[in-house]
């Protein structure tokens, strides 16, 4: 049997999440912008805050990803093929102990502007 893993974020929590990711995609976009790219100060001040959320923003998007492989993995335990079963269960618990480490998203390791 899989191990029970708590698969969902608090609200506040995941707000401030997507608020991180939203965050860093505006940043990566500016940094984009030949007009940043021509003033070094403006670009520097954009890499410098994308670098602080970086890690935040992608250990979210794989917690997200994850939790999608999980729903198909689901899927598949619940299929009557053994086979498939056995896979299935396999890749929830290699999944579940992903979510184990990731669900360490903790607002004390967020940058200081962020937190709030």
């Amino acid at each position: 049997m899989t191990a029970e893993v708590k698969t969902s974020i608090a609200g506040s929590l995941k707000d401030k999440l997507l608020a991180v990711v939203e965050k860093h995609r505006e940043l990566t976009d500016r940094l984009a912008d030949p007009q940043v790219a021509a003033d070094p100060t403006r670009y520097n001040r954009y890499a410098r805050e994308a670098a602080e959320v970086a890690d935040l923003a992608e250990t979210y998007a794989e917690y997200e990803k994850v939790l999608g492989e999980m729903a198909d993995a689901a899927e598949l335990d619940a299929s009557g093929d053994i086979e498939l079963r056995e896979l299935a269960r396999a890749e929830l618990d290699a999944l579940a102990e992903f979510l184990k480490y990731s669900s360490e998203i903790n607002t004390a390791h967020w940058p200081p502007n962020i937190q709030g």
